[in-house]
C-alpha cells in the first residue's frame, strides 16, 4: 500500500496514481493512521490549488477504517455510506492495508463459486 504524509505536496499522490494501480492514499504521520486522500479530494486540490499544496491541506481527517476480520458486507456498506472506494485497514491507529472496491468484487465473486471457502479456516 502506498501512503502518504500530510506535509507531502498534491503533486506526489498524482504520481503514484499514475504509477500504480492505486488512486485512493491512506495518509499516515509518525506511523499513526491521520488522513485519507480519496481520489475525487485529490482532483479537487489539484483544480483549486495546483500541484504543490500539501495533502494534509485536502484529505479526509474523518473517514472510515475498517478493522481486521470485519465482515465483508460490513466493508461494502461502509464505503457506500462514506462515497469511497476503498478504506483503510488498521487496528489502534496502524496502517495495516488498504482494502478497495475491487477487492470486495473479487471476493465475492469467489465466494459466489465457491461459497464454502467463507467455511474453511485458513
Amino acid at each position: 500500500v502506498q501512503t502518504l504524509t500530510p506535509a507531502e505536496p498534491l503533486r506526489r499522490a498524482m504520481e503514484l496514481t499514475l504509477q500504480t494501480t492505486q488512486a485512493d492514499f491512506p495518509v499516515v504521520e509518525n506511523g499513526r493512521l491521520v488522513g485519507f486522500l480519496t481520489e475525487k479530494e485529490l482532483l479537487i486540490g489539484l483544480h483549486q490549488a495546483g500541484l504543490d499544496q500539501p495533502v494534509g491541506a485536502f484529505m479526509r481527517s474523518d473517514f472510515p477504517v475498517i478493522a481486521t476480520g470485519a465482515f465483508l458486507f460490513e466493508a461494502q456498506e461502509q464505503m457506500v455510506r462514506a462515497s469511497v472506494r476503498a478504506l483503510p485497514v488498521a487496528d489502534n491507529g496502524q496502517l495495516l492495508g488498504l482494502l478497495t472496491a475491487q477487492d470486495l468484487n473479487e471476493a465475492y465473486r469467489m465466494l459466489s463459486i465457491s461459497p464454502t471457502l467463507a467455511l474453511k479456516p485458513a
